[in-house]
């Protein structure tokens, strides 16, 4: 069962920060009350047809003036954030951040609770047009595809999972007249904005690939000894 899992891993958190008995029951009931809640919520959760949430109330209503920015960033996604982040270090640029979406909170940082955050409303609820070769097994031949609606985008659906595009990928984009594109160029940028830790120090890792020190903190989810 998820839920057992995760409140035991909380149980081990807060025993290694050495909380109190009384407070770490306090703490785990917070949470079962917590996980219950958003997940009995998602049974409940109707897909989005159309975007009228986001439509001006009242029309005549003079737009509000929030001044004058050097740089503006649509969208606080997993790319949105970092790159809103790196051009807030110009002390003297003005950084605006547009995001439709809510911020996390204490249930969408479970990464084992992924499946019950994309029945929310930090989904965007969208699918695919019907495919003639996948997506067979559903309705219409058609797939859902979950993009996240929250600052942290995706990645407050996908339990945290970070992984690279295949090198093969970028050099065929490349090869089609995409000249910047090939892993080889692209590589530098993945390097810049990686913070990886090896926290498990009997898995090879190629340090040509790996970098530390910047945003994006990687690494292993788990791993069972021997």
């Amino acid at each position: 069962m998820i839920v057992p899992v995760a409140v035991a891993t909380l149980a081990l958190w807060c025993m290694c920060l050495g909380a109190r008995s009384d407070n770490l029951e306090k703490t785990i009931k917070s949470y079962e009350k917590l996980i219950s809640e958003h997940r009995e919520a998602a049974k409940h959760w109707k897909v989005p047809t159309d975007n009228q949430e986001f439509k001006p109330s009242d029309a005549s209503q003079e737009p509000t003036d929030f001044g004058t920015f050097d740089m503006i960033v649509v969208g606080s996604g997993s790319a949105g954030s970092v790159l809103a982040s790196r051009l807030s270090e110009v002390e003297d640029w003005r950084i605006l951040v547009i995001e439709a979406g809510n911020f996390p909170n204490e249930f969408t940082a479970i990464t084992r609770m992924g499946y019950d955050v994309i029945l929310s409303d930090y989904n965007w609820g969208y699918y695919s047009v019907p495919q003639n070769t996948s997506c067979q097994g559903f309705k219409g031949s058609v797939c859902p595809h979950p993009r996240g609606k929250g600052v942290g985008g995706t990645s407050l659906l996908n339990a945290l999972i970070y992984v690279r595009g295949n090198r093969h990928d970028y050099k065929r984009w490349c090869e089609m007249g995409n000249p910047g594109w090939c892993y080889e160029d692209v590589l530098p940028y993945f390097l810049n904005s990686e913070d990886y830790y090896h926290n498990y120090p009997e898995a090879p890792v190629d340090p040509e690939y790996h970098s530390s020190g910047e945003q994006f903190k990687i690494q292993r989810g788990y791993h069972e000894k021997d």
